[in-house]
């Protein structure tokens, strides 16, 4: 029973209905305020709500802590991942590295043995050399991947030809060769720059 008179007891209880209302209704604008991304008008009413109300108050700084502790820990986990990235490229680097210069020690002992110099050696360098620049070039360069490779495949490409013609028949059909693998990389590299542009 009511101390008061029945108007004031009907107005007491009209204002626990709305500011239990109001609750519902902030803590549903309460992301949207964190965000900052609600109406200058229901951001006033939330901020005025925080002023009055402990309860609301308490629950914005718990989704406080709670969105500063995810945000902590999406940096952890991007920065363990991308240092989890970045050792197994170094170390598949090394392997590639490694196996490389181990293809090549054999065919330099046999051929300085058995011919006395250098000769056919320079086609297994410059084929291993060709492989480098497919594998290890994307791994090493970290921007224009695939101009990079390109280049430096084609280099590796042109100097196996000509280790080829050099130390074969003696007929010069390296410059045929050669010009016809040039003319072929410029016509790539220009479809590439021309979709780059158009996209």
């Amino acid at each position: 029973m009511c101390d008061l008179s029945q108007g004031a007891c009907e107005n007491s209880g009209k204002e626990q209905i709305r500011m239990k209302i109001s609750c519902d209704v902030i803590k549903d604008l309460l992301p949207l305020y964190y965000e900052d991304v609600c109406y200058e008008a229901s951001k006033k009413l939330v901020e005025e709500h925080l002023n009055e109300c402990v309860t609301c108050s308490a629950f914005m700084n718990e989704m406080k802590e709670n969105k500063l502790d995810e945000k902590i820990k999406m940096e952890r986990e991007y920065v363990i991942g991308n240092h989890a990235k970045n050792v197994k490229r170094q170390s598949l680097i090394q392997a590639l590295s490694i196996a490389m210069v181990i293809s090549i020690i054999p065919p330099f002992v046999v051929n300085l043995a058995t011919a006395g110099t250098l000769n056919w050696f320079f086609f297994v360098l410059t084929g291993v050399m060709l492989f480098g620049s497919i594998t290890m070039v994307p791994l090493i360069v970290s921007k224009n991947k695939a101009l990079w490779t390109l280049i430096s495949s084609t280099l590796s490409l042109l100097l196996l030809l000509f280790a080829i013609d050099f130390f074969t028949s003696g007929r010069s059909w390296f410059w045929i060769a050669g010009g016809s693998t040039v003319f072929t990389v410029v016509s790539i590299l220009f479809i590439m720059i021309f979709f780059k542009k158009s996209g």
